[in-house]
């Protein structure tokens, strides 16, 4: 009800006389489904996660994805957002993304690449955890900077919703390491594949629901492909952000962990792998807010998160072909160690057993 209050604040706001007729059923429906596909994700990413990989993770790898995710990576943010004049919105926006916390993607694209999957679960579920302090106290200080270099503006951070959605996907997280531990492995199968699947309906229940009300189709639309004399800014600051970070996991990985290019190819994956559902998620939270323009800020958060694929899959591939030999595909089956037996010279075996000075020797 909270996440419906807030985008119906939004939709009531806009400049459309259309938008304001948008129904509260539709709007609460896209929402529920909304939070039922997150819940599934995160209830995937706990699926997966033992006790054992958390035992036996390298912690200074944990470290060094956390480090980069929310210090490294939000500095650089702020970097490229000043040097090129960002307002707030747009500034927020693009520094959300750095400190959206990585989830089941980055453990699938690193078993692709044959990568160490544990260590990139064990990773995501530590960011999903650090996430419920370190993005609001990240997102405040952001705004305090680009505030007062853009005359002071006011502005309201809903720590309520916005700590009390990253709780839940934390908590949900939780309940899935939990039931990895405790249920037995036939069972344990069948859950997997209900929550894949109600996973799945929710998000195709949530899309069509967006799709089919024409005041949510058009603000939705309208945000996504927004257009304005400074589009191009938008984009090559999206572009170069990435870019950034790319350099910035390369660097991590094959600085700090080039003796072990397993670890070394789950850091670099797993930093560069984050979860836009989750950004957008943590946006909306802020579509109460009167002080800031969520219609720009939304545009500037889908604008960092389309390249995502485009900046994270070369590299991916680019692991694979060096691993596996080929860019694309299953990974060959792992061949079996045969040790060659010397053959033995029967000749010399027969003439030991008919000479009697050789038994002799051996007496």
């Amino acid at each position: 009800m909270v996440l419906w209050r807030h985008l119906q604040e939004h939709i009531e706001g806009s400049d459309s006389g259309a938008a304001q007729a948008a129904d509260p059923v539709a709007v609460a429906l896209i929402y529920v489904f909304a939070a039922g596909m997150f819940l599934c994700l995160m209830l995937m990413v706990g699926f997966q996660v033992t006790l054992d990989d958390m035992k036996s993770i390298n912690v200074r790898a944990v470290a060094a994805i956390l480090f980069t995710t929310f210090i490294v990576g939000p500095t650089c943010a702020l970097c490229v957002c000043l040097a090129l004049g960002l307002d707030v919105a747009w500034a927020l926006g693009a520094m959300l993304f750095t400190f959206t916390p990585q989830t089941v993607a980055a453990a699938i694209f690193t078993a692709g690449v044959g990568g160490d999957t544990a260590l990139a679960i064990v990773a995501s579920v530590a960011s999903c955890a650090c996430s419920i302090v370190a993005t609001p106290v990240l997102l405040q200080l952001s705004f305090i900077v680009l505030s007062n270099l853009d005359g002071g503006m006011s502005f309201t951070m809903p720590w309520l919703q916005l700590c009390g959605s990253l709780l839940a996907l934390m908590l949900t997280a939780t309940v899935g390491v939990a039931v990895n531990e405790k249920v037995a492995e036939e069972a344990l199968v069948k859950v997997k594949r209900i929550v894949k699947i109600v996973g799945i309906s929710c998000w195709v229940a949530a899309s069509i629901l967006v799709l089919a009300v024409d005041e949510i189709r058009e603000s939705f639309f309208k945000t996504a492909f927004y257009t304005s004399n400074d589009t191009g800014t938008m984009w090559g600051a999206s572009l170069l952000l990435h870019a950034i970070l790319v350099v910035i996991a390369c660097v991590v990985g094959f600085i700090f962990f080039s003796s072990d290019s397993r670890q070394r190819d789950a850091v670099i994956v797993t930093i560069l792998r984050r979860n836009p559902g989750i950004t957008l998620a943590i946006a909306v939270t802020f579509s109460g807010n009167h002080e800031l323009d969520f219609g720009r800020m939304m545009s500037m958060v889908i604008a960092v998160a389309v390249p995502l694929d485009y900046a994270s899959l070369p590299i991916a591939m680019v692991m694979r072909k060096k691993r596996f030999g080929k860019f694309c595909g299953k990974p060959p089956p792992e061949e079996e160690v045969v040790v060659a037996e010397e053959p033995i010279d029967s000749s010399a075996s027969s003439f030991e057993n008919d000479n009697p000075l050789a038994e002799s020797s051996q007496v």
